[in-house]
């Protein structure tokens, strides 16, 4: 997938450690992130009996959860690469009884699922801790059925100025240049949007709220050390049902 929003560099999300991290970690993230992720998906057109695809799935918490959403009409397929983290996935979703789920371990670059076959591509923390999101972002799109909906959640900084209004549509707005949307130094949340548009996708929308104040403390009273301006990231655009 080639455009000009190239990455030189590595990007670091500063949400890295929670959506990479052990059981305990991804635990507090999904507890703090659930909600507003379901809501969101809804709002995308989550519904029983749907096929969704959620990448980068982790210990499968959310792809658990959109399991249960979709019904035992639907299906969910859960795809990481960590062993350990899988292992975990599959034994929690037969201790719940799921039989609409599986998890695989595959490459965001490369997932091995058919393509045009997904209603919903579902990624939390992706991107932004690939070495080739643009890359990982075509693999994605070519998974969604005509009119299907990509979902995506990032932990990033916030932008110095707005990016959108809530739920307002890109297809409505202006990219403002001072922004930095498109600037080389910002951050891969803030140019999925554009790079959505790129690639053809339509009724493209973001919003991001700051969360460092209301991150759950450890159970061990601990509050984890969080950067400054740490914001949730929301980004859906939908495929044309025909280009």
């Amino acid at each position: 997938m080639e455009h000009s929003l190239a990455v030189t560099d590595r990007q670091s999300s500063v949400g890295h450690r929670w959506a990479r991290g052990q059981q305990e970690d991804q635990q507090r993230l999904h507890r703090l992130l659930e909600s507003g992720s379901c809501a969101l998906l809804r709002h995308a057109g989550l519904t029983e009996g749907m096929r969704i695809a959620d990448v980068g799935c982790g210990i499968g918490l959310m792809t658990l959860r959109l399991a249960e959403e979709v019904g035992p009409a639907g299906l969910v397929v859960g795809l990481g690469e960590d062993d350990e983290q899988l292992a975990l996935a599959r034994d929690t979703a037969r201790h719940e009884g799921r039989r609409n789920l599986w998890f695989e371990k595959a490459s965001p670059y490369n997932t091995g699922l058919p393509r045009s076959t997904f209603g919903i591509v579902y990624a939390r923390c992706l991107f932004s801790r690939l070495d080739r999101p643009w890359d990982a972002l075509g693999e994605l799109i070519s998974l969604l059925e005509p009119g299907g909906v990509l979902v995506c959640e990032e932990l990033e900084t916030a932008p110095a100025l707005p990016v959108t209004l809530p739920w307002r549509l890109a297809d409505d707005m202006v990219f403002d240049r001072g922004s930095g949307i498109s600037a080389p130094g910002a951050s891969v949340a803030a140019r999925l949007p554009l790079a959505c548009m790129r690639a053809g996708l339509a009724h493209v929308g973001t919003t991001f709220a700051e969360l460092g104040p209301v991150l759950p403390p450890s159970p061990r009273g601990l509050a984890p050390r969080v950067p400054p301006g740490l914001a949730l990231w929301q980004v859906w655009a939908r495929r044309p049902l025909s280009t």
